[in-house]
């Protein structure tokens, strides 16, 4: 499979909607305001893309300095574990600007899946929030150091 990493914009909006239905279904937060709202805050903004298809997307805002915060994270079910969740991260790792050294993210406490990932790339959990998606639900948060201060 042969898949590209690039910057992507606002105008694959409908694409980004597209990806995200699949793994966030029924979460309140995730709409197309959401993802328009989102890309034009200062961050890094990377798409993976199969011919001209986008099969995963990063998002990392860089409002926080020396601190990133990576809120949107998604690859298409059926292109999981084949590296694209990691050239992904890689490609955010090395655009993020040299004062900047910590990458935070959150996820929920029954996403395994999201857990084993930012384990296996040496992110550490630093907190956890009760109600952090709602009541009765458990947020995790977790972070990884990309270079010292």
């Amino acid at each position: 499979m042969r898949y590209k990493i690039k910057t992507i914009s606002a105008r694959y909006i409908k694409s980004l909607y597209n990806l995200g239905k699949q793994q966030f279904k029924g979460e309140f937060w995730f709409t197309k305001k959401f993802l328009k709202d989102a890309i034009k805050r200062k961050g890094i903004y990377f798409g993976a893309f199969e011919n001209k298809n986008l099969i995963g997307a990063i998002f990392i805002d860089i409002n926080d300095r020396p601190k990133a915060w990576l809120f949107f994270f998604d690859v298409k079910k059926e292109y999981r574990d084949k590296g694209i969740g990691n050239a992904l991260l890689n490609a955010v790792e090395k655009k993020l600007p040299k004062d900047y050294y910590e990458i935070f993210t959150d996820c929920e406490k029954a996403d395994k899946l999201a857990i084993t990932f930012y384990k296996k790339h040496h992110f550490k959990r630093v907190g956890k929030i009760k109600d952090w998606y709602g009541k009765g639900t458990w947020g995790l948060i977790y972070s990884k150091t990309i270079r010292e201060k």
